[in-house]
């Protein structure tokens, strides 16, 4: 639509509306690129001063109590202690790779790259050799080239490593190419309770209440990824798992066709 208003105008020779019309574009650009980014920056707030306040708080209650301990729950209390500052340093390192995410611009990248990347970080994080071995993380690429801004691989990984932590096994992870509509699809599927819908609601709708644990900076990351590469994140059920689909513009392929025989 764009291209034949440009055309129009050019034609009948109105230079000044056409001039017009760019600039009125650009700025409508420029204020939703404004509005996101003070979207982002309030959720970012209440990350910082909801999200790790609350894990410090955890933390530090576990630990105060180990001296006054008499009943053999100390180890107990350390676990505790240690599972809230493993998430607070999560979350400050998602959010910290956030930040970066304004003003980005979409290139070209491979969704293949990015999977298979997840993957590693998940057993790197979790230790396990069932995951390691893809008993929890099962993996089926193709190459699948897409626009995206660079924190790609860090919204995969989120969506990934909260199925593998919250979810049952096994997390099946799948790229493929929607042709129909011109999007790269990335479908991560587990078996668990799935995301509550008060925050998945929110989560959708782009409200910074979204963020109601630790997972749900790294689901809003991923949905901002999406949103500023010009893609979009799906959540739906299937049966008694929980379906996410992180879908992106396909980019013209790069990988040159197998010659036959």
């Amino acid at each position: 639509m764009p291209s034949i208003v440009v055309l129009q105008a050019a034609v009948g020779g109105s230079l000044p509306g056409l001039l017009a019309g760019h600039v009125h574009a650009q700025r409508r650009l420029a204020q939703r690129r404004a509005v996101a980014r003070e979207q982002w920056l309030e959720v970012l707030s209440r990350v910082l001063r909801d999200d790790m306040r609350d894990k410090l708080g955890v933390a530090l209650g576990a630990v105060e109590t180990l001296d006054a301990d008499e009943s053999g729950e100390t180890s107990r209390r350390v676990e505790t202690a240690r599972e809230a500052l493993h998430e607070l340093q999560s979350t400050a390192k998602t959010a910290r790779a956030a930040e970066k995410t304004t003003g980005t611009r979409p290139f070209e990248q491979d969704f293949e790259n990015a999977v298979h990347g997840a993957a590693k970080r998940a057993c790197e994080e979790y230790g396990t050799a069932a995951v390691c071995d893809g008993d929890v993380v099962q993996v089926s690429t193709d190459f699948v080239p897409v626009t995206s801004i660079p924190e790609l691989d860090l919204a995969i990984h989120s969506v990934v490593s909260n199925a593998v932590e919250y979810g049952e096994p096994p997390v099946d992870v799948r790229v493929t190419a929607d042709e129909t509509t011109g999007a790269g699809v990335v479908r991560v599927r587990d078996h668990g309770e799935g995301i509550p819908s008060a925050e998945l609601e929110p989560l959708l709708r782009g409200e910074e209440t979204a963020l109601g644990h630790t997972s749900g900076v790294g689901l809003w990351l991923t949905r901002w990824v999406a949103d500023q590469s010009g893609g979009e994140l799906r959540f739906s059920p299937d049966d008694s798992r929980t379906v996410v689909d992180v879908r992106l513009p396909l980019a013209a392929r790069t990988r040159p066709p197998v010659a036959d025989g």
